[in-house]
């Protein structure tokens, strides 16, 4: 079984923020990732920018940051059964803005770094060559999913 941690920080929580759960553990099962969990973050433009200098030495606002707890040689934690994948950081504020920029629906958008997000904790990365895997492998989940009503 799956699950998915959430909270927030700089922002009020969405109301829709279950159906953001619901969608994880949606791309997980598409996935086939099983007994896992991922803690998801959502917050502002300054939350993810501090944690963007601090970890990727990029003093700007990004829409999503994944930390991997499976990349590497080291075995992820696992309490009771269930193997922690990592946490994804997403900035609302970074989200909304790159959907209008695109002239993209926001919740599409908002699934989009979502799918992103858990493709990076399962190592997929925008290495020359890869990025085109990891994309094709998003925008196909993302239609999946768009299937999938959640909000």
């Amino acid at each position: 079984m799956n699950s998915v941690e959430t909270r927030t920080e700089g922002i009020t929580s969405p109301p829709w923020i279950d159906k953001l759960k619901s969608l994880v553990l949606i791309v997980m099962e598409k996935l086939k990732i099983e007994n896992s969990e991922v803690s998801l973050l959502l917050c502002n433009d300054a939350v993810i920018r501090e944690l963007n200098k601090k970890y990727r030495g990029s003093d700007t606002p990004t829409d999503v940051l994944s930390f991997s707890q499976i990349e590497g040689d080291d075995e992820p934690a696992v309490t009771q059964g269930i193997r922690t994948l990592g946490d994804i950081v997403i900035s609302l504020e970074r989200v909304k803005e790159n959907a209008e920029m695109e002239n993209e629906d926001y919740e599409n958008e908002l699934k989009r770094v979502i799918i992103h997000g858990i493709l990076h904790l399962l190592g997929y990365d925008h290495a020359e060559g890869e990025e085109s895997s990891m994309i094709k492998k998003q925008e196909k989940i993302l239609k999946d999913v768009m299937e999938e009503k959640l909000f």
